[in-house]
């Protein structure tokens, strides 16, 4: 699951992993055997299969998810897991984990659904809310309960086909609300550096910019270039590193909802001209690339992608670049 650690650099951990930060989740299902699930730090969900006769546990693990779902971003944590399943039938492997790293920083998250006898995702929260360390799901009487670090509690049904529907964040939420989700001033996006602004287009759009500071170790923390000259904060040492100033904005219009843009790519788009540029409104928040090597956002009408040795780039094929 990880690499060799030589003890004389375990302070040093958080450079090297990946670490396990939450104890693993246990399941006897259908089979005859049972399995072990775990999201270690910079490593995908993984269930090694337990043998029930010999109480062995295999090295090797049965099944990995695939996907960005499936795989924290390069940092700490890693995911946090509860399981809930009928008996031996219907298992599900709620997963809470950062999408970005969350060692030195308030970090935003997501929730994923797996089926615990494939790891294929079921489902996932595509609101993106502060990701609270340490915290599994909790789960009790048909009802999936969520911590987080943005003042708010996020509850989800599983009454329907195993299906989860969120509460409260199923319509198209404000500038506001969408602040709040990052944390406020204390997330990553910082203070307001503006009031909203009107755009004055045709889609009745508003904006507002923030601006922020982060810590970050990896390349993948915002779409944001790191000096490599800068030193890197460690347990042991955690006054080392220097934060770097981070200018975002929350773009909102009714068809899109509120959306975050960030960075570098945020740059090249307001090069670009924006919402009433080629690519229009932002569709999703700035999150990892499937290979969990960059960042990307998606667009109305195409998507930007960013690698810290390559710098933002329309990137106009569905596929991984090589």
């Amino acid at each position: 699951m990880g690499c060799f650690i030589d003890r004389s650099r375990y302070q040093n951990g958080e450079l090297c992993g990946p670490n396990i930060h939450n104890g693993p989740i246990y399941w006897q299902g259908p089979n005859t055997f049972g399995l072990i699930y775990q999201m270690s730090e910079k490593d995908s969900l993984k269930a090694f299969r337990y043998d029930v006769a010999t109480h062995r546990v295999s090295e090797t693990p049965l099944l990995t998810a695939t996907g960005p779902l499936g795989r924290p971003p390069d940092g700490m944590p890693g995911g946090f897991s509860s399981l809930s399943a009928n008996g031996n039938r219907d298992g599900i492997v709620w997963t809470s984990f950062p999408t970005a790293d969350g060692q030195w920083n308030n970090a935003p998250g997501r929730m994923v659904a797996f089926d615990a006898t494939t790891l294929a995702t079921l489902w996932n929260d595509t609101e993106t809310v502060n990701f609270a360390k340490f915290n599994p799901p909790t789960i009790a009487d048909g009802w999936v309960i969520r911590a987080t670090f943005s003042d708010q509690v996020l509850v989800y049904s599983l009454i329907l086909s195993r299906r989860p529907f969120p509460l409260g964040l199923s319509r198209r939420i404000s500038i506001d609300e969408k602040y709040l989700n990052y944390g406020g001033a204390r997330g990553v996006l910082g203070v307001p550096i503006g009031d909203e602004t009107p755009i004055q287009d045709p889609a009745g759009g508003i904006f507002r910019n923030y601006r922020g500071s982060v810590f970050a170790l990896h390349g993948n923390m915002l779409s944001v270039r790191i000096s490599v000259h800068t030193p890197h904060p460690t347990c042991s040492h955690p006054e080392l590193g220097k934060a770097t100033e981070v200018e975002s904005s929350i773009y909102w219009s009714p068809t899109t909802g509120a959306q975050v843009v960030q960075g570098e790519i945020r740059n090249l788009w307001l090069k670009m001209d924006g919402p009433k540029g080629k690519l229009g409104y932002p569709i999703e928040d700035e999150t990892m690339t499937p290979d969990g090597g960059g960042r990307t956002s998606r667009f109305q009408r195409g998507e930007i992608w960013w690698y810290p040795d390559k710098g933002p780039y329309v990137y106009t094929q569905r596929r991984t670049p090589q």
